[in-house]
This record gives structure tokens, C-alpha cells and sequence, in this order.
């Protein structure tokens, strides 16, 4: 059975949303996806309040981001988007 998931990096300024889970690892808002939801609903539930995984969440400078984050994988991420960011604003 394939597992379906999504999720997103959500900027405020130039700082970034992290949470932690109930495992204590630090991570982009991100989830399963229900049966018949596509990834853009997902994203805005799990942005909003799909709160029973997560622990805190607050937003923090991108620099402090990428030492924070638990994946490699969200932390690669984190770069493209930040860079596509600041091309979207002539940074």
C-alpha cells in the first residue's frame, strides 16, 4: 500500500515555521493525506491545526532553521525555497 503524504515550507517574512513532533524531531508542517484529499488541502489543514502529532511550533529565522531541523531532506528544501523567495522578491 503506497502511503500518500504532503507538506510545505510557510514563510512569515523572512522567518520560517518549524514544529516539533511527538517524537521531538524538528520539521516542516507536513502529514498523511485522507482518503480523497488532495496535497493543497492537506497543506492548508496542517498549517491550520492538525494538532494531535504536534508538540510546539514557532517561527524562526531560516538561518536558525537549517541548524534546527532534523532531516537533511528538510534542510535541502529549506535552501531551494529560500532561494526561490528571494528571487521572487529581487533579494
Amino acid at each position: 500500500m503506497q502511503v500518500r503524504s504532503a507538506g510545505g515550507i510557510v514563510f512569515w517574512g523572512w522567518e520560517v515555521l518549524v514544529l516539533t513532533n511527538f517524537r521531538g524531531d524538528t520539521v516542516f508542517p507536513k502529514g498523511h493525506l485522507e482518503q480523497g484529499e488532495t496535497p493543497e488541502q492537506a497543506d492548508s489543514g496542517f498549517v491550520q491545526c492538525d494538532g494531535a502529532e504536534i508538540i510546539a511550533g514557532r517561527y524562526v529565522s531560516v538561518e536558525q532553521a537549517g541548524c534546527m531541523l532534523t532531516y537533511d531532506l528538510d534542510r535541502e528544501k529549506l535552501v531551494v525555497a529560500y532561494g526561490k523567495l528571494r528571487q521572487l522578491l529581487d533579494y
